[in-house]
């Protein structure tokens, strides 16, 4: 597993641009990314994940880039990741997912959409069965990303920019009804810079 230390910048999920309020101080969260590897057995995975726990381990973030978990359409491989969060969360532990549909200058779309423009309404539908595959899992989470470094991808494209804001206010109104405690975001190398790009809370990684 690798040390992780994020830090998040809340400006409250909008559809449009907001100020950002004022952060009130929290308790600081030591965190880790999660990364037990998948051939490792249930048992094995489960020791090393209440291991780190009991280290005082207290977030952790879970990828799940969208075009691996789906391999072919319809086809869903996120149950070890549903176990996991189901065992950290019922710890204590706060827990961050991270489904990245733009990760610095890469689209990680299925490869079946890859082509498609963020907010053609096939890629929203097949987004939105993606995550009922997710089930009751998205509440484990506290936050969620929709993208990593996702200014770098966006700064010369502004057409996709607003492609992705309409796939990502969809994905926000879908979400509010499956987990309305849900924070929905995206990740950004400036955090405070892209929220008027995003119009949303954005997690920057330092």
């Amino acid at each position: 597993m690798c040390a992780l230390l994020l830090a998040i910048f809340l400006a409250g999920p909008a559809p449009s641009v907001t100020p950002a309020r004022s952060v009130v101080s929290a308790p600081a969260l030591l965190g880790l990314a999660v990364n037990v590897p998948d051939s490792s057995p249930p048992a094995a995975r489960q020791r090393a994940l209440e291991a780190v726990r009991r280290a005082g381990v207290s977030l952790f973030a879970f990828e799940v880039p969208w075009r691996d978990a789906e391999s072919e359409p319809g086809g869903y491989d996120v149950e070890r990741v549903t176990r996991a969060a189901r065992v950290l969360r019922q710890s204590g532990a706060v827990l961050h997912l991270d489904v990245p549909l733009v990760n610095g200058r890469m689209r990680l779309l299925p490869w079946d959409l890859s082509a498609l423009p963020f907010d053609d309404p096939s890629l929203a539908r097949r987004l939105g069965r993606f995550f009922d595959a997710l089930g009751p899992a998205l509440a484990d989470f506290s936050t969620l990303s929709l993208g990593n470094d996702a200014d770098t991808y966006f700064s010369d494209k502004p057409d996709e920019l607003r492609a992705f804001r309409r796939l990502f206010d969809g994905a926000v109104e879908y979400l509010g009804k499956k987990a309305p405690r849900l924070l929905v975001g995206v990740a950004t190398a400036a955090p405070t810079e892209s929220q008027r790009n995003f119009g949303c809370w954005t997690l920057g990684v330092v």
